[in-house]
């Protein structure tokens, strides 16, 4: 089933549901979304469904198709709110509402990749080898599976596909128009906002004259840029922002403002009076020719607004529960949507105007809060009454100003298959993960702080059967919240009440014990555990590499236990974990499990050997990063114990390629 959320320019939104894998979309009656409109086309794309990936074709139509502000020219993979542009309509797609999370089984048939023949040491493909590309043929001549296909993230080898892989002799071409993108180089700034018409991209709606940049806030995927827009114009930014430097200082000269700062909300008549001077001191501006002839006035009045009676171009990102971190730097806001980094909209792309428009706003998002600010000291830690963290550094000591931090806690609800969708993992490390955790096997999970390894761990721990118990360990200093109703033991702040808390979670008898990153006394207490018996551990660590959480947490097991040398508390730790994942946030922001591995003791000691890794392609346009999921040939030890258990795997989703 394919679920649609239509809207169109100053209409509402309406969704569709089609119980089909695809729908054609056009202006004429027959096509399944019909958009009547002149700008239209009779049959202008062609939107299908396979194997939980949506895919959009234009149908050589007259004005384009559009995703994410780049027009396409051949089948492009989209995601879950991701905006397809065609006319004046922009469709977004929904998820299935079954939410089917099941992990999906093995066709024995396929083959994957492979990451030791062809490739390095760190799983990247040889300069002798072409990067391939699965592709299942539909059967039908014409079809999307026949065409080239533009990925927005990898095109993955997943063991599920039933038809064997197709080697392509290099990466999908580029839709013309947009510039290539180097690995070194960053992702270049679109000059308008909605679909990049040929008018849209040369002349400015306002002046006719060419546009000057504006700022595209898309919260869902990278910025994409096209080659004939012109670079960010900073000068005529710079200008703008000390137009409203000069509109907020005159307000601000002009009027008391400490009421407004210690105000949760103003009143009528300090509102009042703020608009009439706001409005009396523009006019000046425009009488004494102080503003550039370009500026939108408008625009100039809501940021000088916002910025004195609310919150300034902080206010509407604090109200996205999307947003996981706002920040404030040289009165500069930006801004992560779900830990990704996005550039901000908002009033014309404004900052802040003034040091003392910063300070109102930090001051009245505690007064909202119902929590005192420290006046006199350089830095303020504030824990807001909604979950949300404050950090402030104050002028004096950041000689940029003010510098704000506001971080909101975010819970990951992903599963193994919807990480599968959106490329995080490949369909062979998710019916691996899933036998483990139904084995009840310990996993150990390592990424940085933002990496999004706490997704994983989220996944992990919902992959476990529907009658199995689980409990958590819950951190004080994480902020990241637990799932609603799962039992959950607090570690607490003092040393011994944290061993005591460990050790009941593993008396409790629980099928799974979620644990979050523990130093060495702490470890030393779960490990402890693990060899008398204990299992269904899944630990996260928060560590770059797996390597480097191998390596600390050997060295912090060998404090902990005075005899204990590093060598040995390594082994301790291979001995105690089956598998680990390493996760990552690659450079466009997109969760990845770069490897899967298993502990394995040997002459030298214990040994990750990758099972699974995922090889870096080559960077697309937009600045996405493309590559694939490797086996490498190594059969697992585990698998031996599963069909012990009675929960055979196929041992095919861990060949090597053909090709390698």
């Amino acid at each position: 089933m394919i679920s649609i959320v239509i809207s169109e320019k100053g209409g509402a939104e309406r969704r569709e549901g089609y119980d089909q894998n695809e729908v054609t979309i056009g202006r004429v009656k027959g096509n399944d979304v019909l958009l009547p409109k002149g700008n239209v086309s009779k049959r202008h794309a062609r939107l299908i469904m396979r194997d939980g990936r949506y895919i959009v074709t234009d149908l050589k139509s007259t004005n384009g198709t559009y995703v994410n502000h780049r027009r396409i020219t051949h089948a492009t993979l989209v995601r879950e709110g991701d905006r397809i542009y065609i006319g004046d309509f922009v469709l977004r797609i929904e998820s299935d509402p079954s939410g089917d999370n099941s992990v999906a089984p093995v066709s024995p048939s396929f083959l994957t990749p492979d990451s030791s023949t062809s490739q390095s040491a760190f799983g990247r493909p040889s300069s002798g080898a072409s990067p391939p590309l699965s592709a299942q043929p539909m059967g039908r001549p014409g079809s999307v599976d026949q065409e080239e296909i533009v990925s927005h993230f990898p095109i993955e080898h997943d063991p599920d596909d039933s038809s064997p892989m197709l080697d392509v002799p290099g990466p999908p071409r580029v839709p013309t128009g947009v510039r290539h993108f180097s690995p070194g180089a960053g992702p270049t700034v679109s000059t308008v906002e909605g679909p990049l018409t040929t008018e849209a991209l040369t002349q400015s709606p306002a002046t006719g004259v060419p546009a000057t940049p504006a700022i595209i806030s898309d919260p869902q995927t990278p910025v994409v840029a096209a080659s004939s827009a012109p670079a960010p114009d900073l000068l005529a930014q710079e200008a703008r922002q000390a137009q409203l430097d000069q509109l907020v200082t005159a307000v601000e000269e002009k009027l008391d403002l400490d009421a407004l700062a210690a105000a949760q909300e103003p009143d009528d008549e300090l509102t009042g009076e703020v608009t009439k001077a706001l409005d009396d001191e523009l006019a000046k501006l425009i009488k004494g020719g102080s503003l550039t002839p370009d500026i939108n006035q408008a625009e100039l009045r809501e940021a000088a607004r916002c910025e004195l009676l609310e919150l300034g171009p902080m206010g509407p990102l604090l109200d996205d529960e999307n947003i996981t971190q706002v920040r404030v730097s040289m009165r500069a806001v930006s801004m992560h949507r779900r830990g990704r980094g996005v550039p901000p909209g908002g009033y014309g792309g404004y900052g802040y105007g003034t040091e003392a428009g910063v300070a109102r706003a930090v001051q009245r998002i505690c007064a909202r809060a119902g929590v005192d600010l420290p006046a006199a000291t350089p830095y303020a830690d504030v824990t807001l009454g909604d979950g949300r963290h404050m950090f402030v550094v104050r002028p004096g000591p950041s000689a940029a100003g003010h510098l704000v931090v506001i971080k909101r806690p975010m819970r990951s609800h992903a599963s193994l298959n919807g990480l599968v969708r959106s490329g995080a993992i490949s369909r062979g490390m998710a019916t691996l993960l899933g036998h483990c955790i139904a084995a009840r096997a310990n996993v150990l999970v390592a990424g940085a702080a933002a990496s999004g390894g706490r997704g994983l761990v989220d996944a992990l721990a919902g992959a476990a059967p529907a009658s199995a118990s689980t409990v958590w360990l819950s951190d004080p200093r994480d902020m990241d919240p637990l799932p609603d109703g799962v039992p959950s033991i607090v570690l607490g702040t003092d040393d011994e009440d944290r061993l005591q808390a460990i050790a009941a979670a593993t008396k409790l008898s629980a099928d799974h014990i979620i644990a979050p990153s523990l130093k060495g006394p702490e470890l030393a207490t779960l490990l402890d555990a693990i060899t008398h018996g204990t299992e269904g551990v899944v630990m996260f660590v928060a560590a770059g590499t797996l390597r480097q959480a191998t390596d600390r947490l050997s060295v912090d097991l060998a404090a902990a236990r005075p005899g204990v040398s590093t060598q040995t508390a390594r082994e301790w730790l291979g001995a105690a974990f089956d598998v680990g994942v390493e996760v990552t946030q690659l450079r466009d922001g997109r969760l990845r499990a770069v490897r899967l591995v298993e502990f394995r003791s040997g002459a030298h000691g214990t040994a990750l050997r990758d099972i699974f890794t995922f090889a870096y392609h080559h960077t697309a346009a937009g600045g996405s990063i493309e590559g694939a999921f490797y086996a490498s040939g190594t059969v697992p030890h585990i698998v031996e114990d599963l069909a012990a258990r009675g929960m055979p795997l196929d041992t095919s989703i861990f060949r090597r390629h053909p090709s390698a």
